[in-house]
């Protein structure tokens, strides 16, 4: 269509009056997304139905109702089948606003989308119903789900209750979201260690997180020493010791680390330290 036939098709397709026409791109975005949770589920009279969870905290970026409607989209497209989306929101206020209920208006005053989907808010659960969820779902941010579940767990009043019920959350838990658990709850007070100490799964790996966290605090102070005597002893130009330096972050062994700083101080030049790094292409 010819720029300047815009305005007055659009006027004749809108029935109204246009100031302005602007062209866009008309490539649409293609952008990958990756929902949280996605079933096919097979009912009991045999109709197959997707099922959707997404895991929310108090902001999302776009909004989460134009979140949704992409994932739907995408997710009708690729199966063809029907479809029931669920928004958990976690943590007090968030989803306040969101009733699952959207519209989007088309240029003549009607409606031209309509989509929605089940709103839950997991602070209002039961915790029962809080561990079934998480028992199905393969968690995508521990970091901001598992406080919330914590914290429904926290608020049982009756305490065998609540151990059991912690109990059950460890079993359902991959060891990289106890790690997140671990890191995210707990400021490590004395009293907050007593605390982790009633649970043996989430004591185990508070203890693996901290003693990675120290490992790999080691790493980064190894390598920064080898690059310090590297610049110290040779002052080599930025393209060896980019050389070096990409070769450093592919090494863990810590002793192999201390090998190199050996390597950097006995060496004649830069090319003999480069020659004694594998990695280095």
């Amino acid at each position: 269509m010819v720029a300047d036939d815009a305005p007055a098709f659009a006027a004749w397709l809108l029935q109204s009056e246009v100031e302005h026409v602007e062209p866009l791109s008309v490539e649409l975005s293609t952008e990958a997304i990756c929902a949280d949770t996605v079933f096919r589920v097979q009912r009991q009279d045999d109709q197959q139905v997707i099922l959707h969870i997404e895991f929310q905290g108090r902001t999302s970026t776009p909004p989460m109702p134009w979140r949704m409607l992409d994932y739907m989209a995408r997710l009708a497209q690729q199966y063809r089948l029907p479809i029931h989306s669920v928004v958990l929101y976690l943590g007090q206020g968030a989803g306040s606003q969101d009733d699952g209920q959207h519209q989007h208006l088309d240029g003549l005053g009607g409606v031209a989308l309509t989509w929605s989907y089940q709103v839950i808010h997991l602070c209002r659960m039961r915790a029962e119903d809080v561990l079934r969820i998480v028992g199905l779902t393969q968690i995508q941010a521990p970091h901001e789900t598992l406080p919330q579940v914590v914290a429904t767990i926290r608020a049982e009043t009756e305490p065998e209750r609540q151990a059991l019920l912690f109990q059950q959350l460890i079993g359902l838990l991959q060891d990289e979201e106890l790690i997140a658990m671990t890191e995210n709850l707990f400021t490590l007070s004395a009293e907050d260690l007593e605390e982790l100490k009633q649970f043996p799964a989430l004591w185990r790996a508070h203890q693996r997180y901290e003693q990675a966290a120290r490992i790999e605090g080691e790493r980064k102070r190894g390598r920064a020493d080898i690059l310090e005597a590297l610049v110290v002893r040779f002052d080599p130009p930025a393209s060896e010791y980019l050389k070096v330096e990409q070769a450093l972050a592919a090494i863990d062994d810590l002793e192999e680390l201390r090998d190199v700083f050996r390597t950097v101080l006995r060496a004649a030049d830069v090319a003999e330290v480069v020659a004694a790094l594998p990695a280095v292409e």
